[in-house]
């Protein structure tokens, strides 16, 4: 006869203490109460005679049939919900496989999408642009000392020289190499510091070359003109490099992030896969649990009985030896 029994799967029978366990423990404290209620000081034989009659009932009150599937119609619906839980146990436990596998694929990922802080400028860099901004200040400043020299005072002329050719030369170094940060509008900067630089240093050769009293002027001025020229397209070399870097830089941080949000739902998957699997097993655990307890509780119908009676008992005489101390007491 197909039965599964707890031999079969694999349980060592439990102690009769055990299987009433819960139980032993009401039973005590409903003797406990029982006697504290009755304020009795010794023993009534009538009343300790109802409890132990109600604890053998309570015991008796659990099914104690053989477990038999193939007769026993809940019997057969309980082990077709057996078969069931350990088909979805194991199809939960090969999900769980593959979400730890996912979950290791993404860590791996992630590990490997190592990104900085992001990309700066560096100290060699940084001396060609201020080497830029002084060339570009210092073909300025004496172009606008002359212009200005038979106007003002030598002082104030220096003065607004230097501060105009300073000013131009950050200017035109800081739109084009410090703006790529700014992602797309970095180029439209960049490009408006390229242009712009460009189009006053014509303007200022075309100023020069007009100012000009001789040839060796008007070779000076061409000369100043190719120095700021030089100086403009390098700035525009190191920015469009630091642009280029910091367009891969942003592309890495996003494939990271991008890695980061799936190994978050990668184990958010697997810790959801995981409580269904545990549910499905405590669903089979429960099931051999009940079987085994059914079994003894069969077997050893009278040890259980005897475990209910003698914890019933006990608690009644616990709540006499109370009432007798509280009355010794007083």
């Amino acid at each position: 006869m197909p039965t599964v029994t707890v031999a079969n799967q694999g349980v060592s029978l439990a102690d009769a203490s055990v299987v009433i366990g819960q139980e032993r423990h009401d039973l005590y404290q409903l003797g406990v109460e029982r006697a504290r209620q009755s304020l009795a000081l010794k023993p009534d034989a009538a009343q300790l005679a109802t409890l132990e009659e109600h604890a053998r009932a309570v015991v008796r009150s659990h099914n104690t049939e053989p477990y038999d599937p193939v007769k026993n119609l809940d019997d057969n619906a309980r082990e077709e919900q057996f078969a069931k839980d350990k088909l979805d146990a194991d199809t939960h436990e090969q999900a769980v496989e593959h979400s730890q596998q996912k979950v290791r694929e993404c860590r791996e990922q992630v590990a490997k999408s190592q990104v900085g802080d992001g990309p700066k400028i560096t100290v060699g860099l940084w001396i060609v642009i201020t080497a830029a901004v002084l060339a570009l200040a210092g073909t300025l400043i004496p172009t606008v000392r002359d212009t200005l020299a038979a106007q003002m005072t030598e002082d104030f002329v220096w003065t607004t020289s230097v501060t105009f050719g300073v000013v131009f030369g950050l200017l035109v170094a800081a739109s084009i190499t410090l703006t790529f940060r700014l992602g797309g509008r970095s180029a439209t900067l960049g490009l408006m510091g390229l242009y712009g630089g460009l189009a006053i240093a014509v303007g200022f050769l075309i100023f020069r070359v007009h100012m000009a009293a001789d040839r060796s002027d008007a070779l000076i001025a061409f000369g100043l003109a190719v120095v700021e020229v030089g100086a403009i397209f390098t700035l525009e070399w190191i920015g469009t490099h630091m642009r280029r870097v910091y367009a891969e830089w942003v592309i890495a941080r996003d494939n990271k992030r991008q890695a980061q949000a799936i190994l978050a739902a990668a184990e958010s998957e697997e810790q959801k896969r995981k409580e269904r699997w545990a549910g499905t097993l405590s669903k089979t655990s429960g099931h051999i649990q009940y079987v085994e307890e059914r079994f003894i509780r069969r077997l050893k119908a009278p040890e259980l009985e005897d475990a209910a009676v003698r914890a019933v008992r006990d608690g009644y005489l616990a709540g006499i030896a109370f009432n007798q101390k509280e009355v010794q007491s007083a």
